[in-house]
């Protein structure tokens, strides 16, 4: 028999900690899934028997079909997020707090939507410039004297 180091406790054997064996057709889909409906990979990490979230980032950078569904499933989560914000402001609130919240709720969603898509959700600019412009090159050589 084996004599242990004196010092270390002994382990409960198997897989190191942290190193699962995941149905990844079925975690990618439901992960997908997930994202689609608006919620968030960090929400989905924190669940009991969950991946942790870099262990799905790993996924993305490993299969490129899955992150190629992942991203269109974060365009999902964005339309999702703009639902939300419809429902909550179509929402009456019973007290002045809950007003407070909804709207709350509501601007952080929509500043969350004109961070990570700007061209799609960001606020519009209209720029019309009427009239010339004069560009006057400034190079510090002298002008020649006649």
């Amino acid at each position: 028999m084996a004599k242990r180091k004196a010092g270390k406790p002994r382990g409960p054997g198997g897989r190191p900690k942290g190193t699962h064996v995941y149905d990844l057709p079925t975690i990618k889909a439901e992960v997908l899934k997930w994202i689609a409906e608006g919620d968030t990979l960090l929400k989905y990490c924190e669940q009991p028997g969950k991946p942790d979230r870099q262990t799905i980032l790993n996924w993305m950078d490993e299969d490129e079909e899955f992150a190629r569904h992942y991203k269109a499933s974060r365009e999902k989560c964005h339309e999702a997020m703009l639902e939300r914000c419809q429902n909550y402001a179509n929402m009456e609130p019973e007290t002045p707090v809950q007003a407070t919240w909804r709207k709350y709720q509501i601007d952080t969603h929509l500043k969350i939507l004109r961070m990570v898509n700007p061209a799609r959700y960001g606020e519009k600019v209209n720029v019309d410039h009427n009239g010339g412009i004069q560009i006057t090159l400034l190079t510090g050589v002298p002008d020649e004297e006649d």
